[in-house]
């Protein structure tokens, strides 16, 4: 969709899902990507990650596992992180109170778009849905 926003000269403004924390990783893959050039490996099961969104570092275990397959997982997320670059923003189902370490470090990303915290976006009628729309 940037593409055909790209063509009506719109703006892109990205949904992103996930945690504020978790699009901060998304935002570095390709900064680390430049630097290192292949997806995550594990050597050391106690060996540490840091990210600039993650307040501590992270255990390379904890890290999901699609980032370890270059053919698959990574270097999809790895063509999502670089797109995620060409949007005006990006909006995150989040507060800036629940993830305050996340938010401060995109807001001040000069990496990244403009991220803006909507949430919490909640279903607060508890009907689960299903099925194709």
């Amino acid at each position: 969709m940037i593409d055909v926003t790209d063509d009506f000269v719109a703006p892109t403004y990205f949904f992103f899902t996930s945690s504020a924390t978790f699009l901060g990783l998304m935002l570095h893959l390709p900064i680390r990507h430049a630097l290192i050039g292949t997806e995550f490996t594990i050597f050391d099961p106690d060996s540490l990650t840091h990210f600039p969104s993650y307040a501590i570092p992270v255990p390379t275990s904890v890290i999901p596992s699609a980032l370890f397959n270059k053919q698959g997982g990574y270097s999809t997320s790895l063509n999502h992180a670089r797109r995620l670059r060409n949007t005006k923003g990006i909006i995150v189902n989040t507060f800036e109170e629940l993830e305050s370490y996340a938010m401060k470090s995109l807001l001040v990303s000069q990496e990244s778009p403009l991220v803006y915290a909507v949430g919490p976006l909640l279903d607060l009628s508890s009907h689960a849905q299903s099925g194709s729309y």
